[in-house]
This record gives C-alpha cells, sequence and structure tokens, in this order.
C-alpha cells in the first residue's frame, strides 16, 4: 500500500530523528516500546511517528519542524489552506480514519514555542489549548463548555467549525487525545542528543 503524503528521507531528517530518539527509548525495557515505525503507510496524517507500546497503546506523532524561531499559534491551527482545509481538521479526519482506540495518544510535535500573543482577535493558543485541556480533564462530554470570557465569541464555532465533520462525541474524544508538544528540540539539538 503506498502513502502519498508520506516524505522521502532527505527533507524529513526531523521526523526521523524523532522516531530514532523512541528507538533508542525502545532499548531501555523500562520504557515498555514494542516497535517504532516511520513514514507508517497505514496512519495519514498521524505518520511521521508511530510509537506501539507493549500494552497496546500507540503514540501517533505529526511532526512539525520549522527553521525559523516562529510560533505555533491558534490560527496555525484553524486557518484553511488553498484546499479549504484546515490542519486541525486535516488531523481530525486522520484520527476518525485511524481508528484509535481512547488509550492512544495523538501528537503535533514541533519545535515552535506555542503562540502566545493574541492575533486578528484570535486567542493566543497557549492559552487557548490550556483553557480547553482543562476542561477536558474535569469532564466527560462537551454539554458544560463555555468559552473563557476572554475569546472572541467567534471562536467556539471557528474551533468546533474545523471538527465539525466528527460528532460530539467524537471531538471530545479527539481533543482528549490530541497533545501539542511545542518547544521540542530543533534539529541539530536532538541530533547532538541522540
Amino acid at each position: 500500500m503506498s502513502n502519498p503524503t508520506a516524505g522521502i528521507g532527505d527533507p524529513y531528517w526531523y521526523e526521523w530523528s524523532v522516531g530514532l530518539d523512541y528507538i533508542i527509548q525502545m532499548l531501555n525495557p523500562d520504557k515498555e516500546i514494542k516497535s517504532v515505525t516511520l513514514q507508517s503507510n497505514d496512519s495519514q496524517g498521524w505518520d511521521d511517528v508511530i510509537v506501539e507500546f507493549i500494552n497496546g497503546r500507540k503514540k501517533f506523532i505529526q511532526v512539525k519542524h520549522s527553521r525559523d524561531k516562529g510560533s505555533l499559534t491558534y490560527g496555525d491551527l484553524v486557518s484553511k489552506n488553498q484546499k479549504g482545509e484546515s490542519l486541525l481538521s486535516y488531523q481530525a479526519k486522520q484520527w476518525k480514519n485511524a481508528g484509535s482506540n481512547q488509550k492512544d495518544s495523538f501528537i503535533i510535535h514541533t519545535n515552535k514555542c506555542m503562540g502566545a500573543q493574541k492575533h486578528s482577535e484570535r486567542p493566543p493558543l497557549e492559552d487557548f489549548w490550556s483553557h480547553m485541556k482543562l476542561y477536558l480533564s474535569k469532564n466527560s462530554d462537551f454539554s458544560k463548555y463555555t468559552f473563557n470570557e476572554d475569546f472572541d465569541t467567534n471562536i467556539k464555532d471557528e474551533w468546533f467549525g474545523a471538527i465539525e465533520k466528527l460528532n460530539t462525541e467524537e471531538q471530545y474524544k479527539f481533543l482528549s487525545q490530541l497533545e501539542i508538544k511545542t518547544s521540542q528540540p530543533n534539529l541539530e539539538d536532538l541530533e547532538k542528543s541522540l
């Protein structure tokens, strides 16, 4: 089975280095890593690194590397590309296609820092994401969810509009399983640590 979105080696050293870090960890039995797959054919959108643990749990990692010192912002997640799809909507669609179990995690891994500034009425991702994860940790669905009063009222429509192809239960599960790991070591620092 071919994966047209899976990359070839040379521009993907960072992805491979993230995977290599898990391969090295696999040598330690205490990490309980069963396998590490780079550029999977089975999970488009979450295909960069897949770590499977002995207990069956998996980490699906989508790596976003940047040479600049920019931020990953709220707008980066919800802004639509030329195909009319946002990063968040694409990842949600691919999450559904992956058919995960509740213990799996889906990680956006980037060396960019988490956006801490408000942009064009959009909240800082840092504030928004911490608010969302706090809610998800204390509730089992979105029936009681209210957006922080500091956020513009259009934010709810924009955020949930990006994942509208998921039903309410799927939205909750996807966002509960989603992790955004920012400020990760850049390629040079990661290579030094390996």
